[in-house]
């Protein structure tokens, strides 16, 4: 099983589109996935029609409840939820006093059975706390989705930081998957400026696919559906596919 956490220290990144959408494009070509919806807002767990979790989660992390015991079936085949809802805010203050607090999630993880996934998605909160450094702690390798704006390249450098320090003193696998430029339009100077300086910082990270501007995908949130599933012929559709493709064969693994 590989684990993928879905991160970025700045809001707005398209971090939980990305992490619903390479899910479902993943078990879309026959992986069985994992999505752990870690961030209390719960946007990946209401995609898929759950509002609840958050309790259940909490639980998790306060060593109440195995993490097994969470897990939801969707109606899409080879993808599976672990839901959340707010009440999941309270789980870095709950843990701040824990000395093993950012091993909580990989020693959940330990006790699945893993080869019932291909892969786990963890779509991270938008702040470096202790659920986000707990994710990082646990994955395997990290996609960075990030909007082009004047903001994106301080939040992907931020988030860098943080991983260079994980590697230090946690988690010393871990590994940059990729940068995934996401709402993506060619035709505005701003774009094309901000990805020049992305691709000048970081020339070997950056996926060579971006996530197209698509109205589509906001409409897929409110009937509550993947894009891939909302509209299959759509461009984002044709982008988190070919992503897949690439987190795939990047992840080591047949594509």
């Amino acid at each position: 099983m590989k684990i993928l956490a879905i991160a970025n220290q700045k809001g707005g990144s398209g971090k939980t589109t990305t992490a619903v959408s390479l899910a479902a494009a993943l078990a879309e070509r026959g992986r069985r996935v994992l999505l752990v919806d870690l961030d209390q807002q719960g946007n990946a767990s209401t995609w898929f029609g759950h509002a609840d979790g958050g309790e259940e989660l909490l639980n998790v992390f306060l060593g109440m409840k195995p993490l097994a015991d969470t897990i939801r079936g969707t109606e899409f085949e080879n993808l599976s939820l672990v839901p959340t809802s707010r009440i999941f805010a309270k789980a870095d203050l709950a843990l701040v006093t824990d000395p093993d607090a950012l091993f909580v999630l990989r020693r959940e993880i330990a006790r699945l059975d893993a080869t019932a996934y291909d892969f786990m998605i963890l779509d991270c909160p938008p702040t470096l706390g202790i659920v986000t450094t707990n994710a990082l702690v646990a994955a395997d390798a990290v996609v960075v989705p990030t909007e082009p704006t004047s903001l994106s390249t301080t939040g992907v450098a931020n988030l860098f930081e943080t991983i260079t320090r994980l590697r230090e003193t946690h988690n010393p696998a871990l590994e940059i998957l990729g940068i995934l430029l996401c709402r993506y339009d060619g035709r505005t100077r701003l774009t094309r400026d901000i990805e020049d300086k992305l691709l000048t910082a970081y020339s070997d990270l950056i996926l060579p696919r971006s996530i197209r501007q698509n109205v589509r995908i906001a409409e897929a949130h409110a009937f509550r559906q993947p894009i891939t599933i909302y509209d299959p012929s759509s461009a984002a559709s044709s982008d988190y596919r070919a992503v897949a493709e690439l987190v795939e064969a990047r992840a080591g693994r047949e594509a």
